[in-house]
């Protein structure tokens, strides 16, 4: 399945480029979207996951 590597290639790239955006202050609704994105692809992950051992 391409989706589950996509997904998880931009889970990495959003939680590496989190932990810098962090500590600016004036990009605090920039590090709330990037948290709300990481808890979307983390629960399309697991979504997947569970599909495919399923079967």
């Amino acid at each position: 399945m391409i989706r589950l590597p996509i997904l998880k290639d931009e889970l990495a790239f959003l939680e590496k480029h989190l932990r810098e955006l962090e500590g600016r202050v004036e990009l605090g609704e920039l590090v709330t979207e990037f948290k709300k994105r990481i808890a979307q692809i983390r629960r399309q992950i697991s979504a997947i996951e569970r599909d495919k051992n399923s079967k």
